[in-house]
């Protein structure tokens, strides 16, 4: 199966002996799969399965997992975590709790593993029912993860409203989720409605920072923007997405669009209005040089330092040591 490169093209349950040949294939190259599915770990001994996802932790190879475990097995929990803190190439996960059960915390640890984690771009937590500590991990992990863009609940059992809300604050913080899935649809209320306009938010601030890129909108607004949005982890993708570029091209375009910032930083946050230039002086004064000496300037700058007063003509700095 290793040699005809066949783990990549079968998914039936795994047996005990199944494991070291697959491990062995993980931590080869040449003989890895894309996608590892592990539905039938309660077959499975926990030593075997750590040792797997060791392996994955270095793995370049797959890009999808899919595990299901139960809350008493949390050696396996820890070691995916592990794996989720050192491997780039996953991106799709999926966890399930395969008794009829609340995750008890467990999913919760693998939402911390996840909140600095860059590759990663849907998630997917399957259960009866989920805990409230998971729940504020989940949330911490929006709050700070800049990579998921698609977050999905696979809960049997109703969510109270409460418990969504702790969702909503976590998206409140997050510019990167834009497809969100409940199984159980919530009652409309204003927690769904925050839910859904936060959504909405991320995906009109992420075409509005592509509109900088493609030169349709070259003003202060869509410059904040994309500097808000571009460092993230799920920005070169969607530009991939909505630009249809290659991922290359895409990145090249982010660099032009930084760069441009940096030329005309005066002139987008309002700084300079026409044409930038001083009283004479004795020394160098800035409107002698050139754009590179600006840009090493401007670079250091974000456009938020700058901010309009209320009359929005006159401007000022919001850090006074600049």
């Amino acid at each position: 199966m290793a040699q005809d490169k066949g783990y990549s093209r079968i998914q039936m349950p795994w047996a005990e002996p199944d494991l070291p040949p697959l491990s062995a294939a993980l931590a080869l190259a040449s003989e890895s799969p894309t996608e590892l599915h592990l539905r039938d770990a309660n077959d499975l001994t926990e030593d075997s399965i750590c040792a797997l996802l060791e392996n994955l932790a270095t793995n370049g190879h797959v890009k999808t997992v899919k595990i299901e475990t139960t809350v008493d097995r949390r050696r396996i929990a820890t070691a995916l975590c592990s794996a989720l803190a050192s491997n780039r190439t996953v991106q799709d996960l999926e966890v399930g709790i395969s008794i009829d059960a609340s995750d008890q915390g467990l999913f919760g640890k693998v939402a911390k593993a996840l909140a600095t984690n860059r590759t990663v771009t849907r998630v997917c937590f399957k259960s009866s029912h989920i805990s409230l500590r998971s729940l504020k991990s989940i949330a911490y992990m929006l709050s700070k993860n800049t990579a998921v863009t698609r977050l999905e609940l696979g809960l049997s059992q109703y969510t109270p409203t409460k418990r969504l809300a702790i969702i909503s604050r976590g998206l409140l913080k997050n510019h990167s989720v834009v497809h969100f899935t409940l199984t159980c649809l919530p009652h409309p209320n204003h927690v769904s409605f925050r839910v859904f306009s936060t959504l909405r938010r991320n995906i009109s601030l992420l075409n509005l920072a592509v509109s900088l890129l493609t030169c349709r909108r070259l003003n202060r607004q869509a410059a904040e923007t994309f500097e808000l949005l571009s460092d993230n982890a799920s920005f070169v993708p969607y530009v991939m997405k909505v630009t249809e570029k290659t991922e290359e091209r895409a990145r090249w375009a982010v660099k032009s669009a930084k760069v441009y910032i940096q030329e005309h930083y005066f002139e987008l946050t309002g700084v300079v209005k026409g044409k930038l230039e001083c009283h004479p002086g004795t020394g160098t004064q800035i409107d002698r040089l050139h754009s590179d000496c600006l840009c090493a300037i401007t670079q250091y700058l974000k456009l938020s330092d700058v901010v309009l007063v209320a009359d929005d003509s006159p401007v000022r700095l919001r850090n006074k040591h600049i």
